[in-house]
């Protein structure tokens, strides 16, 4: 049996149908399992029956982000964020996240706000529902203006937004535990996966040619 504290991601198989990943999660017998939202389809509620039939709990929802340039979208993006919380909150679920999104070419300072502006609605309702809700920051500037652990602190003390901690993304950081440590009272999830030395590839546990994460969710 899979340590009960540790999650696998459906990212890990990223091509994989709901019922193929429910498939390898019940066979490797799993207790928690990080979701990908587009793998729900129309019936989301059908899906989270069949995860807790099968005695595993959603650790966390992957959901879309905000187009920080274009805040016209961003009430969209609210109702989708809500909508994953609402779901997670009638079946369990532990958080939900997503990226941060990329810069709009503005200073770093004002892209913050502009975040801030845009993630209140979801913070907001995270806590009334009893979900956390995260951002995952990234080295891929195409879906992350917040690139280290660092500048991750930051956004979670001025929004209250959770964080997400890639091993992948974060692990070459400049005194690296020290940050850790400082980022702990914001984390939601930490990713573990190995790294190709001299390269920003997250790769499987062992080096293998997929790529493949396991969470390990903060608290009990």
């Amino acid at each position: 049996m899979t340590h009960p504290r540790l999650s696998v991601d459906a990212m890990c198989t990223y091509p994989w149908s709901f019922d193929q990943d429910l498939a390898l999660w019940s066979d490797v017998r799993v207790r928690h399992a990080g979701l990908l939202g587009a793998k729900l389809g129309d019936d989301p509620d059908e899906k989270m029956d069949r995860l807790t039939a099968a005695g595993i709990r959603a650790s966390t929802l992957i959901t879309e982000a905000f187009d920080l340039a274009e805040p016209e979208s961003w009430h969209t993006t609210s109702a989708a964020h809500c909508s994953a919380i609402d779901l997670m909150a009638r079946h369990g679920g532990h958080s939900i996240y997503f990226t941060p999104g990329r810069t709009t070419g503005a200073p770093w300072r004002e892209d913050l706000e502009r975040l801030a502006e845009a993630i209140a609605p979801t913070v907001s309702h995270a806590r009334e529902c009893g979900v956390l809700a995260a951002i995952e920051p990234s080295l891929r500037t195409s879906v992350s203006f917040v690139n280290t652990l660092r500048d991750a602190i930051d956004v979670a003390e001025r929004t209250g937004i959770g964080l997400v901690v890639d091993f992948g993304n974060m692990w070459m950081e400049r005194d690296f535990r020290e940050v850790l440590a400082r980022a702990m009272p914001h984390i939601a999830l930490i990713q573990i996966c190995d790294v190709v030395i001299g390269s920003s590839r997250p790769v499987p546990p062992g080096g293998g040619p997929t790529s493949a994460k396991a969470s390990c969710r903060s608290g009990g």
